[in-house]
C-alpha cells in the first residue's frame, strides 16, 4: 500500500504543478487516497487502522516502512524519497 500511496502522490503532485494549485502533504494525500480508494467511511477506517498499525510494527525493522512513517510525520522531507530509489 506504502507504494500505491507514493506513485499517487507523484501523480497527484503532477497535475497540481501543471495547474499550478497547492500540493498535499504526504499525510494528508495518505488521508486522501484511503478515502478514494475505499470510500465508504467504515472502510476507511478499517484500512487506515491497519496501515497505521503495520506502519508501527515495521517501523524499526523495514527500512522503506520507516522512511514512509518519518515523510509522513514530516520529520524527514518528502524529496528524500526521489533521492532514496
Amino acid at each position: 500500500m506504502i507504494a500505491e500511496i507514493y506513485a499517487s502522490k507523484a501523480n497527484y503532485d503532477a497535475k497540481c504543478k501543471e495547474n499550478r494549485l497547492p500540493r498535499e502533504t504526504l499525510e494528508q494525500h495518505m488521508f486522501s487516497y484511503i478515502n478514494n480508494k475505499y470510500g465508504l467511511l467504515k472502510l476507511q477506517v478499517k484500512q487506515l487502522s491497519t496501515l497505521l498499525n503495520s506502519i508501527e510494527k515495521y517501523r524499526n525493522v523495514d527500512s522503506e516502512v520507516a522512511l514512509f512513517s518519518k515523510q509522513v510525520e514530516n520529520k524527514i522531507e518528502e524529496k528524500f524519497l526521489w533521492h532514496h530509489h
